[in-house]
């Protein structure tokens, strides 16, 4: 749309100041189920993906690009390339700290709720009007628990974004 690509000329550091004219949906996890959603959303809303990697990979097919690494370009791409050259969707590298949702929050020019990021650039919001959680599970054969991440009975309370397999949206 022309909404897109207007934004598209604008440098990427000071997006956040254009004025809005869509409801703002961030996505955080930029997997499948992440993928899903923004791709479903970009016709409705101003959607921003937001993943700690520059790039996609099919985790479940890695095994076999390492006997064929051929199949490496088939199960990987560049997230910028794919978002924002193909699909007019913002990509923000970088790891979601905090998702920060007041209730009782009017709707405002900045959004009702925001992600803290920890980028390259360093920490920044992004405010959004829904927000949804993609990022997947944390443990399993792919990913390994992390000596920092809290156990099942510590509780999701005790983490700032929780993991979720799949989705949950998060309206603010």
């Amino acid at each position: 749309s022309m909404h897109h690509f207007a934004r598209s000329l604008v440098p990427r550091p000071v997006k956040h100041l254009l004025p809005r004219t869509l409801k703002r949906v961030v996505v955080i996890g930029g997997g499948p189920t992440g993928l899903f959603c923004a791709d479903r959303l970009r016709h409705h809303f101003e959607v921003t993906v937001v993943d700690s990697k520059d790039y996609f990979e099919f985790t479940p097919s890695v095994l076999r690009a390492v006997v064929d690494p051929s199949h490496l370009a088939r199960i990987t791409f560049d997230y910028r390339d794919v978002l924002e050259g193909e699909l007019g969707v913002e990509f923000v590298p970088g790891e979601a700290t905090c998702v920060d949702v007041s209730p009782g929050t009017s709707a405002s020019s900045a959004g009702r709720g925001a992600v803290t990021v920890a980028s390259a650039w360093g920490p920044g919001k992004l405010h959004f009007d829904y927000c949804i959680i993609a990022v997947g599970v944390s443990n399993g054969l792919w990913k390994p628990r992390l000596a920092r991440e809290p156990t099942e009975r510590q509780g999701a309370a005790s983490r700032k974004v929780a993991d979720v397999p799949g989705a949950s949206a998060v309206p603010a």
